[in-house]
């Protein structure tokens, strides 16, 4: 099971612990023991707390564009993708946790968009709490699935 109360022991009563919490219960449920998870941008501690396997080198590299382009930028990350193929890739935003550049994926220079659009035409949203909006302050989630050949 999910490991979830170190999550209000951070943060206790926030929107971000709350929206964490159910960002993870849900996807333990809609993901099965086994499988494996690409958390972005919160990487080893999602995984350690959903007891699922990260099958890429990415550990933490989705955090700040310095970390994203040392591991070789979107090129790289792809073909990481390609090879490793996981199972599920787990998005969460928490607001103003990680402000400003630290991680975009879309629109104002975001520096993940290129990877963002071969996520998402290789794999298909199974689940989301929120909009999935610009805005560095809106909390929100998406959990998407690799699509079958």
């Amino acid at each position: 099971t999910c490991a979830l109360p170190i999550w209000d022991l951070a943060v206790p009563g926030t929107a971000s612990a709350r929206l964490v919490k159910e960002a993870l219960e849900r996807v333990e449920r809609k993901t099965e023991p086994g499988s494996s998870v690409l958390a972005i941008p919160e990487g080893m501690m999602v995984n350690y707390l959903l007891r699922r396997r990260n099958p890429t080198p990415f550990l933490q590299s989705f955090i700040l564009s310095t970390l994203y382009n040392f591991s070789g930028g979107s090129r790289a990350i792809i073909a990481g993708l390609q090879e490793k193929k996981p199972d599920y890739i787990f998005y969460l935003r928490r607001g103003p946790e990680f402000p400003g550049p630290a991680f975009q994926m879309r629109g104002n220079g975001g520096f993940a968009e290129e990877s963002l659009r071969w996520i998402e035409s290789h794999y298909h949203e199974v689940d989301r709490i929120g909009p999935a909006s610009n805005d560095f302050n809106e909390l929100f989630f998406v959990l998407w699935k690799r699509n079958t050949p």
